[in-house]
């Protein structure tokens, strides 16, 4: 006979030990299937909720906090399509390392596969997307409450800080005793804490030290890093190695002014074919995803070029097959060993590498200077946005063009924001909830960089502006369309506008103003700057319309690298 409460009791069990294990917030959509779960989850978590109506937007947001604070985060959601709406966000999750436990309520197995109402075959429905599923069934007396607790241990260790997981549970009606009473269920005494099982890799670190001392012209990649700590330990790694750098914008360390051989505008620097004297005999790939493609392109398979690759775990990041070795170990404890090592690298090598840079510097600096132009560009937004943005901001950048022209434009600082961004599938989809989830998830003020048809993409997740308590301020640049097809060689056919330009005809000004944003539309490039900085001053959220066209930022585009490509020759 079904039993409400036992239910209640089983749902109070396992969120509370995930609880105690280290989950710090459950992101819930309304439904009635998850009655059971979001009602214990509102006792046990209380204010460390938030409610969407949005699946789609909600798992995006989930996706944010937990990328942004690397604690796992959970998603509770009826069943049905309401369930299919979280795979975006899982896909995210899975291929950038992120932890999220998806909880999604199931009819029970009498109402499988019969035509009932809102029942899907939710089974494995992440499939390769998730590192662990399971399939728990109603409530049982025949199951103890200990079965319950190592279920919640084990979607956490699978979860193991980096994977998305899927917990798919069924209910049975009635959801609540007749009385409504659910007081009775208790905490069920004291849960114990259960360890989190890492699965380590060790390596021999001893032929990594080896390769290094044996390198003259060494070059560091660093890919994206998983979090502040990760960064702060890779910046000694290569400060301590003196060896050539270049950084990608989700390293964090892209635009720092403490390491001395960092070549700060490393994509614009590859623009041109390095000449022979500049061929690295080694190169270290730190972390994950690149942006740049010419940066990439360092990692390719080559005769006189050693690619070892350095990871703190076991993911098979070698797009370009180029990798020889690959090394899994801890960043902090392989800094203290490097910072014994001789510096061997020939030093004219790292100074014309350097002064690659240097020279993009000064390029950049006559064509997008605010002294030479008043004009409002794409890149000359990009690259006020990471002058002005506060150090204290998390900056969020979308995809498409915004990362790709923070990450060839941005001026180095010494107080530079943290950077997140959705790089594990690129896509342009969940990207508004993604930051203000990563603003919930850090307790920080957020800066979130956005194209238009993202923005378009999700609109309806501008509603958490209500929700979340620090100031969010979106800058959209609005070209009407898809700017990066303008880019690429497919710009020229005669179909370009209506099957990729894609342009739409809407400005942000009212959809802002319904949801109770404050908006600004700037014309030139100081009324821009007066715009950014009031709105990073004020509480709440802000958004700023600049608009571009795509066609000019095509042709700027390729002016700026004309110039640079002739100060490299």
């Amino acid at each position: 006979m079904h039993d409400p409460i036992l239910a209640h009791r089983w749902a109070h069990v396992f969120l509370t030990q995930l609880r105690s294990l280290g989950v710090e917030r459950v992101c819930i959509a309304p439904g009635s299937r998850s009655t059971v779960l979001a009602i214990q989850a509102a006792r046990i978590f209380d204010e460390a909720t938030m409610v969407h109506f949005d699946e789609r937007g909600l798992a995006f947001f989930a996706l944010g906090a937990a990328k942004a604070s690397r604690a796992p985060t959970c998603i509770i959601t009826t069943s049905g399509t309401a369930v299919a709406n979280v795979l975006p966000a899982v896909v995210e999750a899975h291929q950038a390392h992120v932890p999220l436990i998806v909880i999604s309520a199931d009819r029970p197995p009498e109402l499988r596969d019969r035509g009932s109402n809102q029942t899907i075959d939710q089974n494995n429905i992440f499939g390769a997307h998730v590192s662990w599923y399971i399939d728990i069934p109603c409530a049982t007396p025949d199951i103890p409450l200990d079965v319950v607790r190592d279920w919640a241990a084990q979607a956490w260790d699978r979860s193991g800080g980096y994977q998305p997981v899927h917990v798919n549970w069924m209910f049975r009606e009635p959801f609540l005793p007749e009385d409504g009473d659910i007081e009775v269920v208790s905490s069920e005494a004291t849960i114990e804490r259960v360890s989190h099982r890492c699965i380590s890799s060790t390596s021999n670190i001893s032929a990594l030290l080896s390769t290094i001392e044996g390198s003259r012209r060494g070059v560091c990649v660093v890919g994206e890093l998983e979090n502040q700590t990760e960064t702060e330990h890779v910046r000694s790694c290569v400060g301590s190695l003196g060896w050539v750098t270049l950084a990608d914008s989700l390293s964090n360390l892209r635009c720092d002014t403490r390491l001395p051989t960092l070549v700060s505008y490393g994509d614009l620097a590859l623009l041109e074919e390095l000449p022979a004297a500049l061929k690295p005999d080694t190169v270290l790939f730190f972390g994950g995803r690149i942006v740049s493609k010419r940066i990439s392109a360092l990692l390719k398979a080559s005769s006189d070029t050693r690619v070892v690759a350095i990871s703190s775990r076991a993911s098979n990041i070698n797009p370009l097959c180029g990798i020889s070795e690959r090394f899994v170990t801890e960043y902090g404890g392989l800094s203290a060993r490097i910072s014994s090592l001789q510096n061997n690298q020939e030093q004219s090598f790292v100074k014309s590498f350097v002064s690659r840079g240097e020279a993009v510097a000064s390029a950049l600096e006559s064509e997008l200077s605010p002294k030479t132009s008043s004009s409002l560009s794409e890149p000359s937004v990009l690259r006020a946005v990471a002058r002005l943005a506060p150090a204290e901001h998390v900056l969020m950048l979308g995809n498409s063009m915004p990362i790709r022209d923070f990450d060839m434009f941005a001026a180095p600082r010494k107080d530079a924001p943290y950077v997140v961004a959705n790089r594990g599938a690129s896509g342009i989809d969940g990207v508004v909830a993604t930051a203000f989830g990563a603003s919930y998830g850090l307790r920080q003020a957020c800066t979130l960089v956005v194209g238009d048809l993202s923005l378009l993409h999700d609109l309806n997740s501008l509603s958490f502006a209500r929700e979340v308590a620090h100031s969010v301020t979106i800058v959209v640049i609005n070209n009407n369309g898809g700017g990066i097809f303008s880019l690429l060689p497919v710009a020229r056919q005669p179909s370009f506008e209506r099957y990729f330009g894609t342009p739409h005809g809407v400005s942000f000004d009212n959809f802002a103003r319904s949801f109770g944003i404050s908006y600004s539309k700037p014309a030139t490039f100081g009324e821009f700057e007066r715009a950014y900085r009031d709105a990073v001053g004020q509480k709440g959220t802000s958004l700023i319309e600049v608009v571009t066209d795509r066609t000019s930022n095509a042709e700027l585009h390729r002016l700026i690298q004309t110039r640079i490509k002739m100060v490299l020759s």
